[in-house]
């Protein structure tokens, strides 16, 4: 367990993926709305999370795009 900056990881995986992406005909879009945000978690439990998911969307994506967004959502009263 460490703390992990997301939008470090979430290039990792962007940078894993956009070659496959582009040849497949998809766009890979990397949206980084917030860089400051942190986990405490297994970094590579994640980062298999974050591939799994890339790679189910690349595969049931024929066309279009598929967008990678770090975004801090905070629900009303909780921070």
């Amino acid at each position: 367990m460490e703390y992990i900056r997301v939008d470090e990881l979430i290039r990792e995986v962007y940078t894993s993926f956009v070659l496959q992406a582009n040849e497949a005909g998809v766009e890979l879009v990397l949206d980084i709305l917030n860089t400051d945000i942190y986990i405490y978690a297994d970094r590579n439990r994640i980062k298999q999370v974050m591939f799994n998911l890339c790679s189910n969307a690349l595969k049931f994506t024929p066309k279009g795009s598929i967008a990678l967004r770090v975004q801090l959502v905070m629900e009303s009263g909780r921070e």
